[in-house]
């Protein structure tokens, strides 16, 4: 009954502290499989209803990973099917959800869950687990847990399993979407082997054909794999140092707004990597963005600056962000700054996605 009322109205029984009451049960009886389930598909329910229910807070994410754990040590099939169905809505809800889950103890559970299914061949739960690692690193959420994803090896792991099982459409997707993840990454790049990834997709687009789901995938991963350049150390200190002494020439030089809106770019870019990050910081950084923060916000508007603004903002919350996981600046500084600039572009009625750093396409 409260499964069905959670997918009606999430947002009620959430107030109601139902994740905590539900927690609750569970650790209560947690060797009762039947309560285990019904609270797993319940908490589902709730989330799939209500994206903000208070998953991490009320411990409805601690209690998915424990019964993923058990279930997968008793070999208890549906119980851990569904526990991974509910980690998969829970970290596709909300960027927390997401972050929490990628610690190294979450990933340590993915990886043991895909481990068994692998040796059973239980593909159906392969592309369950793998759908779960996908939500853990897509987008910039899932930055910090790229490199955690990468030490346990579950990129060889997850392409082993690509060649044993060639065949299984639905898993072979999961697992090219997810390597598109991480070869978006330098760090990916770096990890992956070139030569064994290109075999690898070669023999699956001679299954699979251009066409179609996979072939598609396939077409990108190739040119992810050719095309994208690894940022170097020398290329990020490079464009730390050009953008410092490009942007105080601005107000004299507008001929200089493309390439420092570029290197605003390309630095946000190189900043979501926690070694380029530190060498920005290194190379006087945080000082660097903050004087051009000051400098193109006092400027008359250009068609480059509210980009050159978001980027360059974008690249000091993360070169200032704890390795563990994205946390609010502790820079006033920057916030005041970027406060202000807000507030100027809403009093004039020119608040906008473009004004928040989102380009229009160019058509």
């Amino acid at each position: 009954m409260l499964r069905r009322l959670a997918s009606v109205d999430g947002a009620k029984v959430s107030e109601a502290r139902a994740v905590e009451q539900c927690v609750s049960l569970m650790r209560q009886h947690f060797d009762a499989y039947g309560v285990l389930l019904a609270g797993v598909d319940m908490l589902e329910a709730l989330v799939a209803s209500f994206p903000y229910a208070p998953m991490v807070s009320e411990g409805g994410i601690a209690i998915a990973l424990d019964v993923t754990e058990s279930a997968n040590q008793k070999r208890e099939a549906e119980l851990l099917f569904h526990s991974l169905s509910l980690l998969s809505t829970t970290v596709n809800a909300l960027p927390t959800n997401q972050t929490v889950l990628g610690s190294a103890e979450a990933l340590h559970i993915l990886k043991q869950v895909f481990v068994g299914a692998l040796t059973h061949s239980n593909l159906v739960m392969m592309e369950e687990d793998v759908n779960v690692m996908i939500g853990i690193i897509k987008e910039e959420v899932g930055d910090p847990a790229v490199s955690l994803m990468l030490n346990t090896g579950m990129h060889e792991l997850i392409m082993k399993a690509l060649s044993m099982h060639s065949e299984h459409e639905g898993f072979v997707s999961a697992g090219l979407r997810f390597l598109s993840s991480l070869l978006e990454r330098d760090e990916g790049q770096r990890a992956i082997d070139k030569k064994t990834a290109e075999e690898l997709f070669a023999a699956l687009a001679n299954i699979h054909g251009a066409n179609g789901q996979v072939g598609q995938q396939l077409n990108e991963l190739t040119n992810k794999l050719t095309e994208k350049k690894i940022a170097t150390d020398e290329m990020v200190i490079e464009a730390i140092r050009t953008y410092a002494s490009y942007y105080p020439h601005l107000p004299t030089r507008p001929d200089l707004s493309t390439h420092v809106d570029k290197l605003a770019d390309e630095l946000s870019t190189y900043a979501r990597n926690d070694r380029h990050a530190d060498l920005i910081q290194q190379d006087d950084g945080v000082a660097i963005f903050l004087a051009g923060l000051t400098l193109v916000c006092e400027m008359s508007e250009f068609e480059e600056q509210i980009n050159i603004l978001a980027k360059t903002t974008d690249a000091l919350g993360r070169i200032e962000r704890k390795r563990a996981g994205y946390v609010p600046t502790s820079n006033s500084e920057i916030i005041s700054r970027c406060c202000v600039h807000l507030q100027t572009k809403y009093a004039a009625a020119e608040l906008s996605e473009a004004t928040l750093g989102k380009k229009k396409k160019k058509r």
